[in-house]
């Protein structure tokens, strides 16, 4: 998944964990982003507010889920291949 509003974060995988990417408006990802990917930034695990639940499914066009922790990465650099 990628937001579809303006590629400010991206949703990647390794095997069956799942982290949300953010670019904190440093740089944007294209919408249609698919494909490996590297990145480099911090990690850690965030408690998930209701509200920003909502706006995260609405950016990706997803129906909501509510989450109550969510492991993130602040990016510095993505590469997609």
């Amino acid at each position: 998944q990628v937001c579809q509003m303006q590629g400010c974060w991206l949703m990647i995988e390794s095997k069956g964990t799942a982290a949300r990417v953010k670019t904190n408006d440093l740089f944007f990802v294209p919408k249609d982003s698919k494909g490996e990917a590297t990145v480099f930034g911090e990690l850690r695990q965030v408690e998930m507010k209701p509200e920003m639940a909502k706006h995260l499914a609405e950016d990706a066009g997803k129906p909501v889920v509510v989450a109550s922790n969510e492991i993130q990465i602040n990016a510095a650099s993505v590469t997609i291949k």
